[in-house]
């Protein structure tokens, strides 16, 4: 995997993010298991609560596309900060639903300093189908 080639695909990506209000540029990139890449940004809106993430934008994307997200292998995230983005907490909880606990992260800042982190090291106790009694 060319991590530099996803870093600047995310990077270049920043400039789609509508964020007039926070001015926190989020983008997100994933690349399935059978090399397919899609890009989600994070959208805001004044009804703050009906902004959208760059992580759900992105599996978004890819359901649109017809593909699945359970086949994301990798998933990279940047933003315009200078702190490594981290996924908050409502896409933690949408991603459980298509990815693997092993699933690759690659976490990045506006300078493209990134760490690596699976899923189970983002989420490692998740909410999830086998927590509904069906």
């Amino acid at each position: 995997m060319n991590i530099e080639k996803y870093l600047d695909l995310a990077y270049d990506n920043l400039a789609k993010s509508y964020s007039p209000y926070s001015k926190f540029q989020v983008s997100c990139v994933g690349i399935l298991n059978n090399g397919k890449v899609f890009c989600g940004v994070n959208v805001e809106n004044a009804s703050f609560g009906a902004t959208i993430c760059a992580e759900r934008s992105m599996i978004t994307n890819i359901c649109v596309q017809g593909e699945d997200p359970h086949n994301l292998e990798t998933i990279v995230i940047i933003s315009n900060g200078e702190k490594i983005c981290l996924p908050c907490g409502i896409c933690r909880q949408t991603l459980v639903e298509f990815i693997k606990s092993d699933t690759k992260f690659i976490l990045a800042n506006k300078h493209k300093d990134y760490k690596i982190y699976t899923f189970n090291d983002l989420f490692p106790l998740p909410f999830d189908i086998k927590d509904l009694n069906v």
